[in-house]
């Protein structure tokens, strides 16, 4: 199924909105997760929803190109904020009684901590926050967020790479690399992706694999484009565009190849620039 969606003469500002609001569907979909095997009552059940109703309702307004919404974001935004606090207090305070359960709530305070910073970024425009990071700890948390959806679809995520410093957008590389498991996530016939990273200074190469039907040659090389959607209902073609708007913006490059009834490559190349000093893991905490 091929789609596209209108964008025409929408604002920088809705645009980013609506590329927020769509990311927030990844931590929720961690915390919800963490809710279930904590068997959490209702209450944080209703503040997730409310959260993810909110979210889709923003994404599709600002879709819409709508200007009404900037007008009446803040308490909208600010119910969002509530809501998450609120689950981030019931986690903070919860019993984990084994390992399992202990490393769920530790993912899930992980995921609040993004879900907060998407929040917050849907009433102030997103800053771009370049520094020192290991990409194998960014790819490390993405592949964690992916997991829940992964295991829902049946599918199996194997990976391999090393750390590799680099000065880039952390923040914004983890919701690339989570994008692209998404997508390979929902590709039709997919249950295996792999994922790698290798070093070719001056340049770092990302690559996954999934084993799914494929996208046509007619489609290939309009998916990077914002407002296409190929192969999957309810897509927004939001994701892929705002990976190659980062990609580039970091001074580097995406593609993807794929050969019908095998599977799909997504490829990214970003830039390792000489620097001093550590990761900054702090990002993370």
């Amino acid at each position: 199924m091929l789609r596209i969606v209108s964008m025409k003469k929408r604002s920088p500002r809705l645009k980013e909105i609506a590329q927020i609001a769509h990311d927030i569907s990844s931590p929720l979909t961690m915390i919800k997760w963490f809710a279930s095997a904590a068997n959490a009552p209702a209450k944080m059940n209703d503040e997730v929803d409310l959260i993810k109703k909110s979210a889709d309702t923003i994404k599709d307004q600002a879709k819409r190109n709508d200007p009404s919404l900037l007008d009446n974001l803040d308490p909208v935004v600010d119910k969002m904020a509530n809501a998450a606090a609120t689950f981030w207090r019931y986690v903070l305070q919860f019993n984990a009684e084994d390992e399992s359960l202990a490393a769920r709530k530790d993912l899930a305070l992980k995921s609040l901590h993004k879900l907060g910073s998407l929040i917050a970024s849907l009433n102030h425009p997103e800053k771009n926050t370049v520094t020192a990071c290991d990409l194998a700890h960014v790819i490390d948390h993405a592949l964690c967020e992916t997991k829940p959806y992964a295991e829902q679809k049946g599918v199996r995520i194997s990976h391999n790479f090393k750390s590799v410093t680099a000065v880039t957008d952390a923040q914004k590389i983890n919701r690339v690399i989570v994008n692209i498991l998404n997508n390979a996530i929902e590709a039709k016939g997919t249950n295996k992706i792999h994922l790698q990273m290798f070093l070719s200074d001056p340049f770092v190469r990302i690559e996954a694999f999934d084993n799914g039907d494929g996208i046509e040659a007619g489609s290939i090389t309009k998916i990077f484009d914002r407002g296409f959607t190929s192969g999957k209902s309810g897509g927004s073609g939001l994701g892929l565009a705002f990976c190659r708007r980062t990609i580039e913006e970091n001074g580097g490059r995406i593609a993807a190849h794929s050969t019908m009834g095998v599977g799909t490559i997504f490829a990214v190349t970003l830039p390792v620039r000489k620097i001093q000093g550590s990761p900054d893991d702090s990002l993370w905490e």
